[in-house]
């Protein structure tokens, strides 16, 4: 029951950060959890800073009456104990036929980064004993990473890792939530947070290179989605938990330099667990559909600079690192017919170092 408190309070105390972050932080909507299809008609006005966004939902009738939901009746009974990435690969829905999988020695670093928009800073800072003190950075503008740097993107590493004999693009979230160069942590709403928005682009222009003409085309975007937990969860005694997901959720759409043009669907995923029985799987995963109901958020759109699929993890509030993969990306013209990335424009070559992807962090 405490656990079940936990997550209700998590689920709080990520709505009210959300709303004080900004930057697409704003109407979240909670998506069905682990193993479900979402499509959404939601959409998000350009940012107007960098820590404050509007995003509007639109009620596109023909879009509700497609969104499909598994409910409780229709899902499997619940496995007697926890379940490995071995059971973990066979819920990846449309990785079969998907438009874009990774290698191990796909060069991602050609057509992934991190968002990694300018902030000034206007944090409160306080000293080791948590006292307030003067700002040393007021007024400075810096970028993820980088000391002094005010915002709420997170560093991240990106790398391709082998999960449950598949490759995936993996975002990992490096911590460095707003400490001064003696670690002290400075945070203006609450001191309960310690991550942050992990935000990253994926260049379409560069993946359909020679092939512009496909990208105005795409009207779905389906995405196989792998969260695994690499900490347990602290519980709000401070009591060390299992190493399991409780709730991990997210966004994506469309961006063309540092302006979000529109929000096609949110998600969200949570692991399958028994807490009285004492088990819990260590992953969740999620497969997402994303339709596009914006003009303006349109791939190929004449007036658009750059063409980026724009990904975005909201903060976690059950103060444990998880890592997110990326397991394949389908896109499907208005009738259905998917639309391949030509393989020519997947870049390989490259060398990552393996990570086990259960591993927990000490």
């Amino acid at each position: 029951m405490k656990k079940l408190l936990a997550y209700s309070i998590a689920l709080t105390m990520s709505a009210m950060m959300f709303a004080g972050c900004g930057d697409s932080g704003e109407d979240k909507k909670d998506s069905s959890a682990a193993d479900t299809t979402t499509t959404s008609a939601t959409t998000a006005a350009p940012e107007e800073s960098e820590t404050e966004e509007e995003t509007t939902t639109t009620a596109a009738e023909e879009s509700k009456a497609e969104e499909t939901t598994t409910t409780a009746a229709e899902e499997p009974a619940a496995p007697a104990e926890a379940e490995g990435l071995d059971v973990m690969v066979t819920k990846l829905k449309n990785y079969e036929n998907a438009s874009l999988k990774f290698q191990l020695d796909t060069d991602i670093s050609q057509f992934v980064s991190a968002f990694n928009q300018e902030n000034t800073n206007k944090l409160i800072y306080k000293d080791a004993d948590g006292n307030e003190i003067e700002n040393p950075y007021a007024g400075e503008t810096h970028t993820p990473g980088e000391l002094g740097y005010g915002g709420n993107e997170a560093t991240m590493e990106f790398s391709v890792q082998d999960v449950g004999g598949i490759p995936m693009l993996k975002i990992a979230e490096v911590p460095s939530v707003w400490k001064d160069e003696n670690g002290n942590r400075t945070y203006e709403k609450t001191d309960q947070i310690e991550f942050q928005l992990r935000k990253w682009n994926i260049d379409m222009d560069k993946l359909f290179a020679g092939h512009e003409e496909e990208l105005p085309k795409i009207f779905s975007v389906k995405v196989d989605l792998v969260a695994i937990a690499v900490q347990p969860v602290t519980n709000e005694d401070g009591s060390i938990g299992q190493p399991t997901i409780y709730w991990l959720g997210g966004e994506f759409g469309s961006n063309d330099y540092e302006e979000w043009t529109g929000n096609f669907t949110d998600f969200s995923m949570g692991s399958t667990r028994d807490d009285a029985a004492g088990w819990a799987d260590q992953w969740a995963t999620n497969s997402v559909t994303g339709r596009i109901l914006k003009d303006g958020a349109k791939f190929g759109n004449e007036d658009a600079v750059q063409n980026y699929l724009f990904f975005q993890i909201w903060a976690n509030t059950s103060n444990q690192l998880v890592d997110v993969y990326v397991a394949d990306i389908t896109f499907e013209d208005e009738e259905g017919n998917v639309i391949p990335v030509p393989e020519e424009n997947i870049p390989g070559g490259a060398t990552y170092e393996a990570v086990d992807p259960l591993a927990l962090v000490e």
